[in-house]
């Protein structure tokens, strides 16, 4: 019955953090730097090894997206990260680290929304 439960809140907590990924992605517009591009380079290739099924390199392609946009403080897209790990780790089964991610992923979003807040007049 624990497992359960716990299946069924790293299951809300991925569509929560899905849905406030949409509205980022359709609320952001900014240029693409090297560094950027070279995160959308790790998350597409992660996504093309989910379409194989080979979700352990999926993990690592999606790590190494992460760590990039650790390293320019890129708030969206450590989120989005972070999201797109706690799939991959459902998927394989590890629970408690779907879980931990989703819920880095909504700290990271909470951050950007107060830093949104700020910025609105």
């Amino acid at each position: 019955m624990k497992s359960f439960k716990v299946r069924i809140v790293v299951y809300l907590l991925c569509v929560l953090t899905l849905l406030s990924l949409f509205w980022l992605h359709v609320n952001s517009i900014k240029r693409h730097s090297a560094h950027e591009q070279q995160w959308s380079v790790l998350t597409d290739a992660a996504l093309k090894c989910v379409s194989r099924g080979d979700y352990n390199r999926a993990v690592r392609q999606l790590s190494a997206a992460l760590e990039n946009a650790k390293s320019r403080h890129d708030e969206p897209e450590i989120a989005c990260s972070l999201h797109n790990l706690a799939a991959a780790y459902r998927v394989l089964g590890d629970n408690a680290k779907a879980e931990t991610s989703c819920r880095q992923a909504l700290i990271s979003l909470e951050r950007l929304s107060g830093e949104n807040r700020k910025s609105l007049p």
